[in-house]
């Protein structure tokens, strides 16, 4: 072999050697830094898990207290409209009546003014 030609191989050897060191270098440096950053997540995770459980237990009794606010409301309306339609209902027969009674004397009173105008 030529000289020239082994300093070419020493010299590509020595460069792929260097970029492979630059590489394991920087794969090294980003296992690192994935291992902190899996470290940070799960620390986070389990904070967030210890802050949502009070919080979860005090949303179900806040939509417990609303769910019985919405029933008593419901049975209250449900109260007054059964009232409501009892009232409608006796006044209705006492407005059929009295509707009844003032068509009957609207008829007695025009056949009395009747004889009175035929008598004179």
């Amino acid at each position: 072999m030529s000289p020239i030609l082994e300093q070419g191989l020493i010299i590509l050897v020595f460069t792929a050697i260097v970029v492979l060191i630059v590489l394991a270098v920087f794969i090294v440096r980003v296992l690192i830094n994935a291992s902190i950053l899996a470290e940070n997540i799960n620390k986070t995770t389990d904070m967030l898990n210890n802050e949502l459980e009070p919080t979860i237990k005090e949303l179900n009794q806040v939509l417990s207290h609303v769910n019985k606010f919405a029933d008593s409301a419901d049975t209250q309306m449900t109260n007054a409209h059964k009232l409501i339609s009892k009232v409608m209902g006796v006044t209705g027969i006492a407005m059929s009546g009295l509707k009844s009674f003032s068509g009957s004397f609207l008829k007695g009173f025009i056949s009395a003014a009747k004889l009175f105008i035929k008598k004179k």
